[in-house]
């Protein structure tokens, strides 16, 4: 509120993308009319898991995509880190190897309406082609599920699409095997 340094993080990636990169992408996700683009948050503060006091999201990605891949940091209060998710890992699809090259499109939370249980959704993708991966971690940072798609995810929802009193995840994007969405 004092506009005061409370703490300050270095990820170890350099160099990283910039602040106005970070402002475009914080807390919620939107869509962007200039660019004609979802934009999913990539920084979130919020109390993930319940303690009462805030923890940070935060992906740190690379300036430039392709020199190295991004993380997913989870930062207490005091800037420490909580744990550390890695995204992707090597992978074939129709023969071809595919390293563990991958980059954050964005991070969620959803917050399971009969539980109150918070899950993390992360969306990433190989750099520089497909696949894409979506996993749902716990607020350890520990995969819950996840979902290998053969092309690229530009956007989700959460909803309950057969009214069972609990929401599913709607993924929209391209499978390269049919060459449509």
């Amino acid at each position: 509120e004092e506009g005061k340094e409370l703490w300050r993080f270095d990820p170890g990636i350099d160099p990283l993308m910039n602040d106005d990169f970070y402002r475009t992408r914080f807390q919620k996700k939107y869509y962007d009319l200039n660019s004609q683009q979802v934009r999913i948050p990539l920084l979130i503060i919020q109390d993930i898991d319940g303690d009462g006091n805030r923890e940070t999201l935060f992906a740190a990605k690379p300036a430039d995509d392709y020199s190295e891949p991004a993380r997913l940091f989870c930062l207490d209060r005091s800037g420490r880190v909580l744990w550390v998710f890695d995204p992707g890992r090597p992978m074939s699809f129709g023969g071809r190897a595919y390293s563990a090259n991958y980059t954050l499109f964005g991070v969620d939370l959803f917050v399971h309406p009969r539980t109150g249980r918070t899950m993390i959704l992360t969306i990433t993708g190989h750099r520089p082609r497909f696949p894409t991966q979506v996993a749902f971690l716990d607020t350890r940072g520990r995969i819950e599920g996840e979902y290998w798609n053969s092309g690229r995810l530009e956007d989700y929802v959460f909803a309950d699409l057969d009214q069972d009193g609990t929401a599913e995840v709607l993924l929209v994007g391209t499978n390269n095997e049919y060459a449509k969405g």
